[in-house]
């Protein structure tokens, strides 16, 4: 890949993961009042990991998803994600996770890495789009497999606009950034 020179773009993006399971998660719901909650549930052990990087100003989001959260899943989202802007130098905004500091991190020319500070996670953006996934797709809805998990992912996703997404993630200290 041919490195982004001076003059190119650079695009600020947020990055994180998130896990996603079989296993049912309860919240909140509205019901006509003398009628009884009740929800389907299913304890499962099979889950995946939803990696993603977004523009929160723009609302563009990058999404890959993996079997585990390590090193190796890392190393193959931030290629993708580079090769998949090829013009623009990306600062990219993550938390420290101990695959997003390995030493065997492979980091591509035209990605830098600027780390969140220790336990901060209401910093990050992309936090505010997992647990609205999760609030809106996972919650108290039952997944028997994980192509079921995969399929709400999915759906979740192509269900959000860029704008929408902007939105979700627009946070007060980004917006004296820009």
């Amino acid at each position: 890949m041919k490195p982004a020179g001076l003059g190119a773009q650079v695009e600020f993006v947020f990055q994180d993961e998130s896990r996603f399971g079989t296993i049912t998660t309860l919240g909140r719901s509205w019901k006509p009042k003398g009628t009884n909650f009740e929800v389907c549930t299913k304890l499962g052990r099979e889950s995946l990991y939803l990696f993603g990087a977004v523009t929160p100003i723009t609302g563009e989001l990058f999404t890959q998803t993996y079997e585990k959260s390590n090193t190796e899943s890392m190393n193959d989202f931030i290629s993708k994600f580079a090769a998949s802007r090829p013009e623009r130098f990306i600062v990219m905004i993550l938390d420290r996770a101990g695959w997003h500091i390995a030493n065997k991190l492979k980091k591509p020319d035209n990605l830098g890495l600027v780390y969140l500070p220790p336990v901060s996670p209401q910093l990050n953006p992309i936090e505010r789009l997992w647990k609205k996934i999760k609030a809106d797709f996972f919650h108290n809805r039952r997944h028997d497999t994980i192509a079921d998990v995969e399929d709400s992912i999915k759906r979740a996703i192509d269900s959000l606009a860029p704008k929408e997404i902007a939105s979700i993630c627009a946070c007060r200290y980004l917006e004296a950034c820009y």
